[in-house]
C-alpha cells in the first residue's frame, strides 16, 4: 500500500502519529523519514500553533503543512503561559483528510509520567506547571493523567473497529513489525532505532 515518495508528489495517504510526547514519536518519525516518507515532528511547536489557528479559522487542520508532508507527529506547543496538545484535534484530521491512518503510540502510564518529569533536565515539567498555573507536582501529574485517559477514551470510541487506527504499545516486541503490518508496507525494519531516551531504566521514548 505504501510506496516511497518522490519530490512534489503525493503517493500516500497521511499518517497521523497522535500519541503524547515521550511515547516514541521521535522514533516513529525517524523510521518513516528514513524510509523516504516526508515526515514532520514538532517543528519547534509551530505545527501545533498552526493547527490551532487553522481549526479556529475553519481551515483544514494541517493547512500549511499538508502539501509538504505526509507523516505528522508530536503536535505540541508549550511555553510558560500556553499548552497546546494538537493531537486532541484527531476528529478534524480524520474529517479533513479522509483515508488517512492514525497511530496512537503509547506506553505504561507511570513510565510515561516518569519520563515527562525528567525530560529536558526537568524544564518540561517546570513549563507545564507554569502553564497550568500551579507549583504543585501532584496536581500537574494529575492533569497529565486525566488528559491522557480522557484522550484514550475519546479516540478509542471515535475509531472503534476502524482498520485505519492502530494503538501501538511502543514497549511491545518489534513495534516496527506491527507498524508495517498495519500499513501493509514493506518499510525497511533496520531503520527502527530508539531516539531521545530520557532515562535508561524506563522504556525507550
Amino acid at each position: 500500500m505504501f510506496a516511497l515518495e518522490k519530490a512534489n508528489t503525493r503517493l500516500n495517504p497521511n499518517i497521523f502519529i497522535v500519541g503524547f510526547n515521550k511515547s516514541g514519536s521521535t522514533t516513529l518519525h525517524q523510521y518513516f523519514k528514513s524510509n523516504k516518507l516526508r515526515s514532520v515532528h514538532w517543528d519547534g511547536g509551530r505545527m501545533a500553533v498552526a493547527m490551532q489557528a487553522n481549526f479556529s479559522a475553519g481551515r483544514p487542520v494541517m493547512a500549511g503543512y499538508d502539501r509538504a508532508f505526509t507523516v505528522f507527529s508530536n503536535m505540541m506547543f508549550l511555553n510558560k503561559k500556553i499548552l497546546i496538545e494538537g493531537n486532541a484535534l484527531f476528529r478534524n484530521m480524520n474529517a479533513d483528510y479522509p483515508e488517512s491512518y492514525f497511530i496512537y503510540n503509547t506506553r505504561n502510564i507511570d513510565d510515561w509520567i516518569a519520563s515527562r518529569l525528567t525530560h529536558d533536565g526537568g524544564r518540561f515539567f517546570e513549563l507545564n506547571k507554569a502553564a497550568f498555573q500551579t507549583s504543585d507536582r501532584d496536581k500537574t501529574i494529575k492533569i497529565w493523567k486525566d488528559t491522557r485517559l480522557n484522550f484514550e477514551t475519546d479516540i478509542r470510541q471515535h475509531f472503534h473497529s476502524s482498520p485505519r487506527f492502530l494503538e501501538l504499545d511502543i514497549t511491545a516486541p518489534d513495534p516496527q513489525k506491527t507498524v508495517n503490518g498495519f500499513l501493509k508496507s514493506d518499510f525497511d525494519e533496520t531503520y527502527w532505532k530508539w531516539q531521545n531516551k530520557t532515562e535508561p531504566k524506563l522504556a525507550p521514548v
